[in-house]
């Protein structure tokens, strides 16, 4: 299984979006990338970057690539100052790349 935690920084903190986890079930980093900040904290597999909107878009496509979704379940939803994030637990099928 591997790990990822999302979080959506605002002016005040809001709900994370509906799209937001449907991005997560089906894998799709391009609509992750609509509710992207200009700078985005990713933790992907215990790694931690700060990387901008565009950079993060290309490391969760690569990630989503060598990673068939197989699932998806929102743990914990929380705020903090301005910004909203989610953990959960999301399944998948790492690809083979020969």
């Amino acid at each position: 299984m591997a790990g990822l935690v999302f979080a959506v920084t605002s002016l005040f903190a809001q709900d994370i979006p509906v799209g937001v986890v449907v991005a997560f079930k089906k894998g799709n980093s391009q609509e992750l990338n609509r509710y992207l900040g200009e700078k985005v904290n990713l933790v992907i597999q215990n790694r931690s970057e700060s990387v901008d909107r565009q950079a993060a878009q290309g490391t969760l496509a690569a990630f989503f690539s060598s990673n068939k979704v197989s699932g998806f379940n929102v743990n914990h939803e929380g705020k903090r100052d301005e910004s909203s994030f989610i953990i959960g637990d999301r399944k998948s099928t790492r690809l083979n790349s020969s």
